[in-house]
């Protein structure tokens, strides 16, 4: 563990500290907040969480989480099934509208089974995103997700899915092929 910043006052009763954690391989860097209450010294955890460039909020009461950019220099978007902070697991259910978009240096995106609720537009705009991969329990992807990522070429579907939504791959100029799986009963306009 490394303290990151100084501790910032937040009042004259709590404290907050960024830490940055570092794995042992050298893969990984996290970041948390821990704020330390002087009158009663208990530590608590932000209701946020950083892992190799996506910013997670945290939901305390469900344990889960939603995603997104925490920088737009991110190159990777493997998003994982769960987060760890504090030593609680959250699993990560959701992608934020807009969480990903316009992310220019953004080249690999993996979605996995456990997102529940995907953002519209979420990832469009994206104009290096040449490689997209779901889990193949993915059940839904909404509208727009992936508009305007123009370096697109080949998407495989998840199976799970019987929808494809609205505009989903809409102006992917370079996008050759689409397998779409045989349980689709429906495709939105410009998909």
């Amino acid at each position: 563990l490394q303290w990151v910043n100084g501790s910032q006052l937040l009042n004259a009763e709590e404290r907050v500290y960024q830490i940055k954690y570092i794995a042992a391989d050298g893969e990984r860097t996290e970041f948390f907040n821990v704020t330390i209450r002087a009158i009663d010294n208990t530590v608590q955890v932000q209701d946020y969480y950083i892992m190799d460039d996506m910013y997670f909020t945290l939901d305390h009461t469900n344990h889960t989480a939603k995603v997104r950019a925490n920088t737009d220099e991110i190159r990777k978007a493997i998003i994982p099934e769960t987060v760890n902070c504090n030593g609680t697991s959250y699993t990560v259910n959701q992608i934020e509208t807009y969480g990903f978009k316009d992310m220019d240096r953004l080249t690999e995106v993996y979605v996995p089974a456990t997102i529940t609720w995907f953002g519209s537009v979420a990832f469009s705009s994206c104009d290096a995103l040449v490689k997209v991969r779901f889990a193949d329990d993915l059940r839904k992807l909404t509208n727009q997700a992936f508009m305007y990522c123009y370096a697109l070429t080949d998407v495989v579907l998840p199976s799970a899915i019987t929808e494809v939504a609205h505009g989903l791959f809409y102006s992917c100029s370079s996008l050759k092929n689409i397998t779409i799986p045989s349980g689709v009963t429906s495709i939105g306009s410009s998909a």
